[in-house]
This record gives structure tokens, C-alpha cells and sequence, in this order.
């Protein structure tokens, strides 16, 4: 099958889907795969000012990127178009009805969120807001929202939360980002924040989770039980 946009040409065009739409379908390109199930789904497509595509969707519908799989109920998917270098269009998957966000491999999670998921596809930066659950290996975390990505986009989000704390803190924050290598991906969990792990629980209002190394930065106030296990004689 053939990407759409060699199926719809145009300027500006229109696309009403109530079957199997693939934004398109070719892995070894590691293109976007927009999937709405048979009879459940509306898609409404139209050309952008830069040559992409752009599209809402009312129905049950995922969109599967690499390792990531988001899906929901009624959301927006835009693609840009083959030639991106004068495009502004981004690679962008949005979900406002049951949103669910799922990572595969070895940083392998599960993200839902009460109001909305909404993913950079291109970056891998993420937003996540109206009450949020995250499953990854043995750690549940809810919160109320989140932004994610990788080291280098959120270390100056991370920063500047910490800049007017006392040097010694910032300190130790930065020796905290220093640990991380660039290929790690953070997120900055906030509000409300119950955090369960093996090792821990955790209760306080800001959370840095390194998901690939297992590490976690706790800022402000916060309560903390270590799970310790007796060895028996």
C-alpha cells in the first residue's frame, strides 16, 4: 500500500475514514501507522499549509511510531510532508478521550492520563495531564501531570525548577543530570505524586524518573518508606 499522501493529492484535501487509514504503512521508514478500528472510526483529513497532513479522529484509533503506541477515543495526528526542511508541520499524536501512551523495550511503560497524552513522535517529548498512572518494570506512579523526553530537553526544564534553591542543592541536582547518559529519556512527574517501587514508597509534590537506569530525583518536601527486607537466620 502506498503512503496517503501519494493517494490524495492536492493542495487541500479531505479525508472521511471509516475503516482500516494508514498515515503510513512503511516500517522500514520508521513512519507513522494510524490504525482505526472498522465501523468505530472518523478521521477528517486535510493538507497543511507545508505540504503535510493533519488530521482529527473521533473513534477508537492508535498510532504505532517505533517502540511507541498511542491510542484513545477522539484525538489529532499530524505528519509532515517527505520534505522537511521547510516544513513546520511536526510528527504529533495528541489523545483527549481515554488517552493511553505504551513504550515497548528494554524502557518499556504504560502512561494514561484523565485529560490528555500528547507526543512529539520526532523528539519523543511528551505531556500528560488530568490525573496520570505510569507502570514501568516493578514502579507504579499517579500524579497529577507529567513532561517527558530525553536528557537534553529536560535538563533545562529540570534546572530552572531547582535555580533558586539553596547552591548546595543545585548541586547535587546537577551531579543527579550529570549521571544520566544522552540516550536517557526523563520525566518530570508533578503534583500529588505517590510513587511505588521495590525498594520504596514515596509521597511528595515533584519526581524526576529516569526509567532507564532506575533512578529517581525527589525535590521539595517529601516522605519516603524504605522497603527493607529481614534476612532470616
Amino acid at each position: 500500500m502506498r503512503p496517503i499522501r501519494r493517494l490524495l493529492p492536492g493542495c487541500l484535501l479531505a479525508l472521511i475514514a471509516v475503516s482500516y487509514m494508514a498515515a503510513s504503512v512503511s516500517a522500514k521508514e520508521d513512519r507513522a501507522l494510524l490504525v482505526c478500528t472498522p465501523d468505530k472510526c472518523v478521521s477528517s483529513w486535510t493538507r497543511t499549509s507545508d505540504g503535510g497532513l493533519s488530521a482529527e479522529i473521533i473513534g477508537d484509533f492508535r498510532v504505532d511510531y517505533k517502540e511507541y503506541t498511542i491510542s484513545g477515543k477522539q484525538g489529532l495526528f499530524s505528519q509532515p510532508p517527505q520534505d522537511k526542511s521547510q516544513s513546520t508541520t511536526k510528527l504529533r499524536a495528541v489523545v483527549t478521550v481515554d488517552p493511553r501512551l505504551a513504550q515497548s523495550g528494554d524502557d518499556a511503560f504504560e502512561l494514561t492520563a484523565g485529560d490528555r497524552i500528547e507526543i512529539d513522535l520526532d523528539d519523543e517529548q511528551i505531556t500528560a495531564t488530568g490525573g496520570i498512572r505510569i507502570n514501568a518494570k516493578d514502579t507504579l506512579i499517579t500524579a497529577q501531570q507529567l513532561v517527558g523526553g530525553p536528557l537534553a530537553n529536560m535538563r533545562p526544564i529540570i534546572e530552572r525548577i531547582c535555580e533558586a534553591m539553596q547552591e548546595r542543592i543545585v548541586l547535587l541536582v546537577r551531579q543527579w543530570l550529570d549521571g544520566a547518559d544522552t540516550s536517557d529519556r526523563l520525566m518530570l512527574i508533578e503534583g500529588d505524586v505517590n510513587a511505588v517501587d521495590p525498594g520504596f514508597t514515596f509521597r511528595g509534590q515533584q519526581l524526576v524518573a529516569n526509567l532507564t537506569s532506575e533512578s529517581y530525583l525527589f525535590i521539595g518536601p517529601h516522605t519516603m518508606e524504605m522497603n527493607v527486607e529481614e534476612e532470616e537466620d
